[in-house]
């Protein structure tokens, strides 16, 4: 079990059929305001639903981690439930990288974590491709 901090990682994930089994943990939170658009909202619901994801909630105490390193809500409840539950994080952001490293929470790149899963070699080199073509557009 890994809590999902990249949310948009959900559509390349749901694409691949690589959710089951309730693997991956999202916070309740990105269902709130509008860190995801309608669309996207149904589709985490939807996998909850067929027990693919599970859904997470916190209590208020994942504030003062937010206020701490200046992290979203989401972010925040993430390594709050992280840290509590003792579950890794997976990531390609380095800014949640160093402050996993630091709280001592577990974190994993996205294609190091789907490797753990067993997932198969050709789903992680596409991910990966995808992965690297998103950075690419970012960093011009």
């Amino acid at each position: 079990m890994m809590i999902l901090n990249d949310i948009e990682l959900v559509a390349y994930l749901r694409g691949l059929n690589l959710f089951k089994d309730r693997e991956f943990f999202i916070s309740h939170l990105f269902l709130a305001d509008y860190y995801l658009n309608h669309t996207e909202k149904q589709i985490i619901l939807e996998l909850e639903r067929e027990e693919k994801i599970e859904l997470f909630e916190v209590n208020f105490e994942f504030l003062k981690i937010k206020d701490k390193y200046s992290l979203s809500i989401p972010e925040a409840s993430n390594l709050y439930y992280a840290k509590q539950k003792g579950l890794p994080i997976i990531t390609n952001q380095k800014g949640i990288i160093l402050i996993c490293k630091e709280i001592n929470v577990r974190v994993y790149e996205p294609c190091e974590a789907l490797r753990l899963l067993n997932i198969g070699d050709e789903k992680v080199k596409f991910i990966q491709k995808i992965l690297n073509s998103e950075n690419r557009i970012i960093d011009m």
